[in-house]
Formats: structure tokens, C-alpha cells, sequence
């Protein structure tokens, strides 16, 4: 195989990659042909290095463009499939690869190509795709190095290679493979082990994820931006992800929460009480609903959905905008409780079983239960973001046997887990707690310090919500102050406005400037016209003598026009051949005219017997026979 077939084959391994793992396989599908068209095509183009470097440049912005304008629209992937980010990223740098193959000799060589095709291999890691990917990055390596072997013109052939020499390029590569295979099985508990060091150390870490450490929301606790606002009938709980496993502090997500992609509404029915959240900042992980909303609408028409109802964006469709309807019948229903709701850890099951019995045992029915463990908690336990705990305890049990200090997550982690010590299946569920509220803009504004956690308790055969936390020592957040709530209301006016923008086609964006063209235009017309019209008037508030001047003159063939100035018809006069020796007298005539009209200089006597002095010569004018 050639120089060029290498490079081929290692951009369609790129390809190949990118099709499995982004958004859409006709794209790369496409790339690929691109590709495949630079062996069955002769020749090439050969471009000097500025037209080279702008086509580059012109080509990777249109396809990132266009991957972005359509692939959100048009393409639907799975559900774990790249982010629309990296997947244009890919796209774009993978269709400057497939062109520079189609040019002779283009500049930074083989290696540009290949270059460009490993900047779109990168960008395809920026998901989870199981052993496709070290797969992919084999065979590009392997590619990549034959193009590179074959473009240098000084290689020596295989066969003249020296057994000790292959016997130490395999040395190399077994211990390449082995370290490799160390590498890969090593970083990942060493990884689990820093991370977990860190957050019991109680680094300001923020956000959702598959996993909660107790203390991880800390940091958003103490934070004030402003991630969500909610415009209607308010819900106090909304749902971010749901927790049902629990070991050494740490929650996290059953192993079979697996989520698959559903269809809504685009938007919700109009002249209904519909509830809209607008979500603030860039690639949400989940989309936070109350529990047993009976109406959901996406603006992008689709969502992922786990066992828990928990909506998620799809792949590379994050929406900034999501409505709900609060109803008796669930839009999603959640799945019946399994033996994981039921899970405890067995280091703690006997000291919860006593702890359960003694508070809650005696009371009828789950829910009595349930409210006898919450009592308890909310008045014998203390809300504190500012407390120490110890790193060798376990979180749970210091806080329920020792400190009795805590913030949501403990309340939460404990009331779910003696829940389960009674026999009730339940969980933990982190997400946001709505409390302020912007009267100038009649809408519900949630922060990071928003985040809370709760406990969901299988009673009567539904989920309920119950959140045994205390209420914050600091208060409800109540209204904004004023200040914050006219700062919040222009940032969300300037949303909307760019959300509108982006709704617009392009004929309807380009509607705008030539409505303005328009309205210039017809301004500009209306302007002209009342000039003319002033200068109408003015005519009519002229002198009798100098009418009749101009009267005279139009009688031999000069006129002049409504929008020609006094001075430049006087101009035009001066040097006129059928005038003769008046012309000078009537120019200057005109000129002192025009002084008097115009700027109020000079008496009007004179200038009335100096014009009719000339309508009377210019009258001998005409009637003296011509060539005389």
C-alpha cells in the first residue's frame, strides 16, 4: 500500500470511530466517501499556501457551522452518543483531514493529515464507549505510522531489517503492552481513591452526578449563581437524580438505572396554567422536575428517562427550556421499588435496625413511621453547614450517634436508611428546593445554594417525598431584594431576547434589515418631499419683482428647477450667450436677492427696483431680432 493509502485508511478509521460513537452515522458516512474519493481520484490540486490555508479555514468553520445548525434538528443519536460540542469539533476537523488528502503535496505534509484526523479521534474519547475507542486508537497509530514510514524517502526496507532489530522492536512493544495494560487497570481505583480523598476533605466540589459523596453539595451550598428560573404555579421540590446504593459515604446510582430516549412535546398546549424552567448554563445532565408531573414538554422534542422518571437532555440535544403540568396522573411512572431500595450497608445494619425500632417501631403503618423518624430527626439534630467530622467514621453513624450535626445530605442519608431498616423501601434524592421569588419579574429564581437533598418512600403503592432536614437557621430566602431581582430580570430579558433570535430563520433574520432599508428609503423620500415643499413656499413668499424676473427669463429658455439654490441658477446665468451683456447684472441681481430672501440682508426697495429694472431690459431682449 502506498503513502497516500495509509493516510486513507488511517482518516477512515477516524471515520468508523466517529460514526459509532457521534450523533449521527450519515456524517460520518459522508466524511468517509470523502475520504475514500482521494485514491480513485489522479492528480490533485495543488494550491499556493494562502489559498490553502483560507480554503482550511473556510472548511472548518462551514461544517462546524452546519454540524451544529443540524445535528440537533435532524439527527437523533443514542442516548449516550457524543455532546453536540465534540461532536462538531470531530466533524470538522475530520472533513479538513479528507480534503488535504485530495491536494498534492499540501503543506506540513502527511503529518498535517494526520494531525487533523487525531484532533477528531481525541475528540471522539469524550465519552464512555467501552473498548471501541482503544480499538480505534490501535489501528490509527498503526496507520499513522506506515504513512509516516513511507514518506520518508531515505526508509530502508523490511527485508534488509536485522534480527536483533526486530527482536527488540517486540521487546519494546510487549512492554508497551504491558505497561499499557498496568496503566489502564491501575489509574482507575487510584483515581476513585484521590477523589475520594478530596471530598472528604471537603473541597468546594458542585454539581450532580452518577455519584454522591456526603459533603459533595457544600461548595453549591454556599453559592449564588443562578442556575434555574421558574415562571408559573411552583413546585417546592425539584427532582435531579436519584440515589439508592449507599457504602462508606458515598450514594450512587443503581447499576441497572440504564436510560433510554423518549419523545415530548416541543412545547406545551397554549391557554393552559403550564409551569416553565429555564435552565441556565450550558450542557445540563438533567432536566429537575417535581415528582408526578402529569405534563412534560421539551423545546427539543426529546429526552432520556431513567427508572426513577428523571429526565435527562439526549445526547447532543441539551434544551434550555422545559414545561410542566402538576396533575393526579404522572406523565412518566416510576418503577415499583426492588431489592436495591431495600439495601443496607451490613456495617451498619445492626446499629440502624435498634436505632429504627426505638424511634419509629411502634408506631401503625409506614407512614406514621416515616413521619415518627422525621420528627425526630428535625428536633433532636442540628442544620449546619460549618461542622468537623472525623475521616476514619463512617458519615452516617457519627451523625447519628455522635455529632448530631449536619446538612441535608445527612438528614436525607439517615431518615432513607432507617426507612429501609423498618422494612420501607426508600432513597435519596438530590436536586433543588424553590424558596425565592422576583416580584418585578413574577418568577422564581433558584441557586446554587438551592441544592437539597430528600428522601422518596415507597407508602400506600407510590413514591412520596418527605425531607426531614430542619429548616436553615439563616430563613427562607423569600423575595429578592431589589437590587438582585432588577440584575436577574435584565439577564433574563437579554435571554429571551437571543433565544428569540436563535427561533428565527434566516429569511425572517434578514427580514429585519431590509424592513429597516425600507423604512430608510421611504424616510429619506418624505425628507426630499418636504424640502421641496418648503422651497414651494418659499417661491410663493417671494418678491412680485423677482417672479417676474423669472418669468422673464423662462420666456428665452432659462428655467429654473424647484430644487436648484438661488446662487447656483445665478451661477449657471453669469456667462449665459443669449443673456449677452445681463448677464452679469442678473446674476449678481439674484445673489443680492437671495442674501435679502434667505438671510434678511439688504433693503427691499432697492432690490425690488433692481429686478424690475431687469425684467423690463430682458423684455428688450427678446424682441431684438436675432443676429442683430
Amino acid at each position: 500500500m502506498s503513502r497516500s493509502g495509509w493516510a486513507v485508511l488511517a482518516v477512515l478509521v477516524v471515520a468508523a470511530t466517529y460514526g459509532l460513537v457521534g450523533p449521527s452515522p450519515y456524517v460520518a458516512a459522508a466524511l468517509a466517501v470523502a475520504a475514500l474519493a482521494a485514491l480513485v481520484r489522479r492528480g490533485g490540486q495543488r494550491p499556493g499556501p494562502v489559498v490553502e490555508a483560507a480554503v482550511t479555514l473556510l472548511v472548518f468553520a462551514f461544517v462546524l457551522v452546519l454540524l451544529g445548525t443540524l445535528l440537533p434538528v435532524r439527527q437523533v443519536g443514542p442516548p449516550r452518543a457524543l455532546r453536540l460540542g465534540w461532536a462538531t469539533f470531530a466533524g470538522a476537523c475530520l472533513a479538513v483531514a479528507a480534503l488535504r488528502l485530495h491536494w498534492q503535496a499540501p503543506r506540513g505534509g502527511a503529518l498535517g493529515t494526520l494531525g487533523a484526523a487525531l484532533a477528531a479521534l481525541a475528540a471522539c474519547g469524550g465519552m464512555d464507549s467501552g473498548p471501541v475507542y482503544p480499538v480505534a486508537v490501535g489501528l490509527f497509530l498503526g496507520a499513522a505510522l506506515a504513512a509516516r514510514r513511507y514518506a520518508d524517502p531515505g526508509r530502508a526496507p523490511l527485508g534488509v531489517l536485522t534480527r536483533r532489530t526486530a527482536a527488540a522492536a517486540a521487546v519494546l512493544a510487549g512492554v508497551a503492552a504491558v505497561a499499557t495494560a498496568g496503566a489502564a487497570s491501575a489509574i482507575p481505583p487510584l483515581h476513585g481513591r484521590l477523589v475520594r480523598a478530596i471530598l472528604m476533605r471537603a473541597l468546594p466540589v458542585t454539581g450532580f452526578s452518577d455519584r454522591l459523596w456526603l459533603g459533595s453539595l457544600g461548595g453549591m451550598l454556599l453559592s449564588d449563581t443562578v442556575v434555574l428560573r421558574v415562571r408559573g404555579k411552583s413546585a417546592e421540590l425539584l427532582r435531579g437524580t436519584v440515589y439508592t446504593r449507599y457504602r462508606s459515604g458515598c450514594w450512587s446510582r443503581a447499576a441497572a438505572d440504564a436510560v433510554h430516549p423518549v419523545r415530548v412535546p416541543r412545547a406545551p398546549p397554549p391557554l393552559e396554567p403550564w409551569t416553565e424552567i429555564e435552565i441556565l448554563g450550558s450542557d445540563p445532565d438533567y432536566y429537575f422536575l417535581p415528582l408526578g408531573a402529569a405534563d412534560v414538554a421539551v423545546e427539543t422534542g426529546l429526552a432520556q428517562i431513567d427508572r426513577a422518571a428523571v429526565l435527562g437532555p439526549v445526547a447532543a440535544e441539551p434544551a434550555g427550556r422545559i414545561w410542566f403540568r402538576p396533575g393526579a396522573r404522572p406523565r412518566f411512572a416510576l418503577d415499583a421499588p426492588d431489592a436495591g431500595d431495600l439495601d443496607l450497608p451490613p456495617a451498619l445494619r445492626v446499629m440502624l435496625a435498634g436505632l429504627a425500632r426505638s424511634w419509629a417501631g411502634a408506631e401503625p403503618g409506614a407512614r406514621a413511621q416515616l413521619d415518627a423518624i422525621a420528627e425526630r430527626l428535625r428536633t433532636e439534630y442540628r442544620y449546619s453547614l460549618s461542622f468537623f467530622r472525623p475521616k476514619h467514621r463512617e458519615p452516617v453513624e457519627d451523625f447519628l450517634l455522635q455529632e448530631k450535626t449536619g446538612h441535608c445530605e445527612y438528614f436525607a442519608s439517615a431518615m432513607a436508611l432507617l426507612a429501609r431498616a423498618l422494612g420501607i423501601p426508600a432513597r435519596v434524592v438530590a436536586g433543588y428546593r424553590v424558596t425565592e421569588h422576583n416580584a418585578l419579574g413574577g418568577y422564581f429564581i433558584v441557586r446554587e445554594r438551592d441544592a437539597h437533598a430528600w428522601v422518596e418512600a415507597w407508602v400506600d403503592g407510590a413514591w412520596q417525598s418527605f425531607d426531614p432536614t430542619p429548616p436553615d437557621p439563616a430563613g427562607p430566602r423569600g423575595e429578592t431584594p431589589l437590587p438582585g431581582a432588577v440584575l436577574d430580570l435584565l439577564r433574563a430579558w437579554w435571554r429571551q431576547l437571543f433565544d428569540w433570535l436563535a427561533g428565527r430563520s434566516p429569511a425572517e433574520l434578514l427580514s429585519g434589515p431590509a424592513a429597516l432599508l425600507v423604512v430608510g428609503l421611504l424616510v429619506r423620500r418624505l425628507r426630499r418631499w418636504r424640502r421641496g415643499r418648503q422651497r414651494e413656499r418659499a417661491g410663493e413668499d417671494a418678491l412680485p419683482s423677482f417672479r417676474e424676473l423669472g418669468t422673464a427669463l423662462g420666456r428665452i429658455g432659462l428655467c429654473r428647477t424647484s430644487s436648484e439654490p438661488v446662487e447656483h441658477f445665478a451661477a449657471r446665468l453669469e456667462g449665459e450667450e443669449r443673456l449677452g451683456p445681463l448677464g452679469g447684472p442678473v446674476a449678481a441681481a439674484l445673489v443680492r436677492y437671495a442674501a435679502f430672501r434667505y438671510g434678511g440682508v439688504g433693503e427691499r426697495g432697492a432690490i425690488e427696483r433692481q429686478l424690475s429694472g431687469l425684467v423690463g431690459q430682458l423684455g428688450a431682449v427678446r424682441r431684438r431680432p436675432r443676429g442683430s
